[in-house]
């Protein structure tokens, strides 16, 4: 097989790339070169670049982010044909014949596709091809099939099929995907990706491109003033008993106090009455209102209806898990302080915190 030119645009994130690229040069036997396109990366990702140059055919480090239309700049300086279009945070997969070696007998195998990609892990579907468009997930491309710049995955796609061409992904072939966890550990990273493509949206650039928002969208925010004002007596009382915040259940008329600022913690909000699922041996309450029910009732407090904010904490001296009614088990949601708590009047179960289960 002649060296195929392998494509990867970056930005940041210089974990992922590392990975990346590590990945590459360990499952893929044949002959590739790979070339770099820096969207205007920091130190940490241009240092690396530099200290690595041996491991790259080219880097080309652009002044601006361009999103995903620096492909075109990757595409334009290179020759094999077919090429390979990557993003920087996919794993390829361990694969004998490898991964290159597959795609390719499936590129030509299938001559009437002009672009075929991976799927990711956890992508299910039936033969050896789906037909329909794909992310630049190792999209392996036919130069006379793409004749547009590259500006966006899906109208690759469709510039393909006016070539005539099908375009689809290999559902044996998937890549495991870093970028998942991007709204928690690269918070900046969405919200810059996110403005980007506002602006090219607004200058009619480019489509929107929905699942971004939805990223942002899962970006956890920090606790309010007001919420560690209300946090702050309970979680003073918590602190002095040495009891982890996994081990705190909080029972909230408004919207939760403790587990707004403790991610451990899992809250209820609006109870129904009756008995709280508490095995025996739990902590009594503490309460951030002047009513305190007994430990020995374990009945859901009702609040004051004079007062703005109240709940209730209970403890174990282990993190909660298991033996929850349905109309209590916690279920992942989103109040207005993008906390994951639930609320009672639902019976989906789900996650509300790690210790859950």
């Amino acid at each position: 097989m002649d060296a195929v030119d392998i494509v990867i645009v970056s930005h940041e994130r210089a974990d992922y790339l590392v990975a990346t690229v590590d990945a590459l040069y360990k499952r893929t036997p044949e002959p590739f070169r790979l070339t770099i396109v820096d969207n205007a990366s920091g130190p940490a990702v241009r240092n690396w670049l530099a200290e690595n140059r041996e491991r790259f055919a080219r880097v080309l480090a652009l002044a601006t982010n361009e999103h995903v239309a620096a492909f075109q700049h990757g595409i334009d300086a290179t020759t094999s044909d077919p090429f390979v279009l990557a993003d920087p945070d996919l794993l390829v997969p361990d694969l004998e014949p490898s991964w290159l070696t597959r795609l390719r007998d499936l590129l030509d195998r299938h001559p009437d596709y002009g672009l075929i990609g991976m799927g990711l892990v956890g992508h299910t579907g039936g033969g050896e091809l789906v037909e329909g468009n794909v992310g630049t997930w190792f999209q392996m491309i036919r130069r006379d099939a793409l004749q547009e710049p590259y500006v966006k995955d899906s109208l690759a796609c469709q510039a393909v099929r006016d070539r005539g061409y099908r375009a689809g992904w290999a559902p044996q072939l998937l890549a495991e995907h870093l970028g998942h966890g991007d709204p928690i550990r690269y918070p900046a990273h969405v919200a810059e990706k996110n403005a980007v493509v506002s602006r090219l949206v607004e200058r009619d650039e480019l489509s929107p491109y929905p699942f971004y928002h939805r990223e942002l969208e899962a970006i956890p925010r920090p606790p309010s003033l007001l919420e560690l004002a209300v946090a702050a007596p309970v979680v003073a009382a918590i602190r002095r008993a040495e009891i982890p915040f996994a081990s705190v259940l909080e029972l909230s008329w408004t919207e939760p106090a403790v587990a707004a600022v403790y991610d451990e913690a899992v809250a209820v909000q609006t109870p129904p009455p009756g008995r709280v699922p508490l095995q025996d041996g739990a902590a009594g309450p503490s309460c951030s209102s002047s009513h305190r029910p007994t430990s020995s009732t374990r009945r859901s407090p009702r609040p004051s209806a004079s007062r703005r904010s109240w709940s209730c904490s209970f403890a174990r001296s282990r993190p909660w898990a298991g033996g929850w009614p349905t109309s209590w088990r916690p279920r992942a949601g989103r109040g207005t302080s993008s906390r994951p708590w639930a609320r009672s009047d639902s019976s989906s179960p789900g996650r509300a915190t790690s210790s859950q289960p």
